[in-house]
């Protein structure tokens, strides 16, 4: 269902909205290649690994809206792209450092 312009303004006050690239690049890292590896955390390790710890515990987190995400399935054995998204396909917000 779409959302009239002044609900959207409502729902957005307060926030900002910033361009930024998919991917972390670690500040210890010399390869910027390395963000194609480095976009998924678990959230039981997030705040120990190098990658994403200092993001972590300086709060550097948002949510940003997507209409999907893709990510590796391995319940068969093996890695096949999935895509994940809403089963009604609404928009949906992604938690990211």
């Amino acid at each position: 269902m779409p959302h009239d312009s002044e609900e959207l303004e409502g729902l957005t006050a307060g926030f900002e909205v910033e361009s930024g690239s998919f991917g972390l690049i670690p500040k210890w890292s010399k390869d910027d290649k390395i963000a194609r590896r480095i976009y998924h955390a678990r959230s039981e390790v997030v705040a120990s690994k190098s990658s994403f710890r200092n993001a972590w515990c300086h709060g550097q987190h948002c949510i940003i809206p997507a209409a999907a995400m893709y990510g590796p399935d391995w319940r068969r054995g093996k890695t096949v792209p999935t895509r994940i998204e809403h089963a009604d396909r609404e928009v949906m917000g992604v938690a990211v450092l």
